[in-house]
């Protein structure tokens, strides 16, 4: 989706230095009553929240180019009660160590190929666990789809994919703050636009393909399983591997996603990218999952087994050697003991 902000996949940010819907000049005096009463409230009862006020954000998305397609909007992190930041919701307790993602770390500096990757990885997380997240969702109607009643978080908005009229459209997730920042003014109320593309086709081709990157062929594992999923229902479970070029390629129209399994997956990130290509009436669908290897550095041509860490003496030993010293020296000898350690103590 296109967003008013300069980031594609993004639309709000932090920094946010008001939690107040936004209003009209109309409405600031009542706003400066109930800060002052908020004070005072502070002041006469103390332990008890100021002004907790339970509010709720709305997402409208636009320029959806056909009605009927469902909208969904997974809540993938919570706003803390100045809206300023967020953290992984518990579903995700375990995104950061399976593919580097700190979502709490995602703001304004955030390029938009980083923020589109994050959306493209977090479908395959939502697809495979949607009973997981908080979710709302809304149908088009001319166009639009209006999701209300949001608890306060980071959301990923998702799309439909549909073929109307021998067109196929294939829409991108997308990153929605809610509340934050729409042209320049705080709002609980966000606005996005629909990002999409637009092809005639009548065959689909689909692939996933694994990449690796920062590693070498001896420490990888000599495969990974990842689930392929068409919308929230698992299609098919395969193994990728050298044998068949670590790649598998169906046919069909869908919602396709992919989530890897990192289970034995050693010390690898994964990421997930897709793209969108067609040629003629035959649209082919492309999902990358890239492995990054984040372990030890392994130096040029040496094999794995030489990674094993150095065994050290027995610290009981050093101590024993250590001890000898003063007395070695006191009989005369010329080197003391400790200088030439025994085969049984060092045990290599």
């Amino acid at each position: 989706m296109m967003d008013r902000d300069t980031h594609a996949g993004w639309v709000g940010g932090k920094n946010m230095s008001t939690s107040r819907r936004k209003v009209g000049p109309g409405g600031h005096v009542a706003h400066a009553v109930a800060a002052v009463l908020c004070a005072m409230a502070i002041v006469l009862t103390l332990g008890m929240p100021a002004c907790a006020e339970a509010l709720e954000a709305s997402i409208v998305v636009e320029n959806c180019p056909v009605d009927g397609r469902t909208v969904t909007a997974y809540r993938v992190a919570d706003m803390d009660s100045s809206y300023s930041s967020w953290s992984a919701v518990a579903a995700l307790s375990g995104l950061a160590g399976e593919t580097g993602i700190d979502l709490s770390a995602l703001g304004e500096g955030t390029t938009a190929a980083e923020l589109q990757s994050v959306a493209q990885t977090l479908v395959g997380y939502v697809s495979a666990n949607p009973n997981g997240f908080g979710s709302a969702t809304a149908t088009v109607r001319d166009g639009k789809a209006a999701l209300t009643k949001l608890e306060p978080g980071l959301y990923l908005v998702t799309i439909e994919n549909v073929t109307s009229g021998g067109v196929s459209y294939v829409f991108e997730p997308h990153l929605v703050a809610a509340p934050g920042w729409d042209g320049g003014a705080f709002s609980f109320d966000r606005i996005v636009q629909a990002k999409y593309t637009k092809e005639p086709a009548k065959e689909f081709a689909n692939h996933v393909t694994k990449v690796w990157s920062g590693d070498s062929g001896s420490v990888r594992p000599k495969s990974v399983i990842v689930d392929i999923y068409d919308g929230s229902q698992l299609y098919r479970t395969v193994e990728l591997h050298e044998g068949n070029g670590w790649s598998f390629s169906w046919d069909g129209e869908g919602d396709w996603s992919v989530k890897e399994r990192m289970d034995g997956m050693g010390p690898y990130t994964s990421r997930i990218a897709s793209s969108v290509k067609t040629d003629g009436a035959r649209m082919d669908t492309s999902i990358t999952v890239t492995n990054s290897y984040v372990g030890p550095r392994l130096p040029a041509g040496l094999p794995r087994q030489a990674m094993a860490p150095i065994p050290f003496p027995p610290w009981g030993c050093l101590w024993q050697q250590a001890c000898s010293l003063p007395s070695a020296f006191a009989s005369g000898a010329s080197t003391p003991p400790s200088l030439a350690l025994s085969r049984n103590c060092i045990r290599w």
